[in-house]
C-alpha cells in the first residue's frame, strides 16, 4: 500500500515537472522566434541607414520635404474647386480620397504630381441628400499620414 502512494505521489511530481518543462520549452521558443524578429528588423533598419547615405538624403528626413508642400483647395465658383500646391516642393503621388457617397465629383486626383504653384481643377457638387464634407484626405509620396484638406468656400 505505502508503495502504491510512493508511486501516485511519483507519478504526480513527474506530470507537474513534464508540465513546467513543456511550458519552459514554449517560452524558450517564443524568446528564440522574437529574438529573430528583432535581428531581422535591425538588418532592415541598416540596410535603409546604408542606402540613405548612398542617396545623400541622410539627416534630410521625408518629414522635412513634406514641410515644404503646402495644399490647398480654392473655391473657385459653385461646383469648381483648385487643389493646388502653394508649398516650395514639387508633391508626387497625390492621392484625394473621402468623398462621400452621393456627392457629385469629377477629376479627383489619383497619383498625380503637382510642381509649386501648380493646380489642378476638381469638380464637387453636393445633393440633398449628400452635402460636401467638410474636408477630403490627401497622401502622396513621403507622408506617413493622410492631411486634411478643408472644404471653405
Amino acid at each position: 500500500m505505502i508503495s502504491g502512494i510512493a508511486a501516485v505521489v511519483a507519478l504526480f511530481f513527474s506530470a507537474v515537472s513534464l508540465y513546467f518543462s513543456h511550458r519552459s520549452l514554449t517560452w524558450e521558443k517564443q524568446a528564440s522566434e522574437a529574438a529573430t524578429r528583432s535581428a531581422d528588423a535591425a538588418e532592415e533598419a541598416n540596410r535603409l541607414l546604408r542606402q540613405q547615405i548612398e542617396e545623400g538624403t541622410f539627416g534630410h528626413p521625408a518629414s522635412a520635404r513634406a514641410a515644404d508642400i503646402q495644399l490647398e483647395l480654392q473655391h473657385v465658383n459653385k461646383a469648381r474647386w483648385v487643389l493646388r500646391n502653394t508649398g516650395a516642393q514639387e508633391v508626387t503621388g497625390l492621392k484625394v480620397t473621402g468623398v462621400p457617397d452621393g456627392v457629385l465629383h469629377r477629376n479627383i486626383p489619383e497619383n498625380i504630381s503637382l510642381r509649386p504653384g501648380e493646380g489642378r481643377d476638381i469638380i464637387l457638387q453636393g445633393t440633398l441628400g449628400s452635402p460636401l464634407p467638410n474636408q477630403l484626405w490627401a497622401t502622396y509620396d513621403g507622408l506617413d499620414e493622410p492631411v486634411a484638406l478643408a472644404l471653405s468656400s
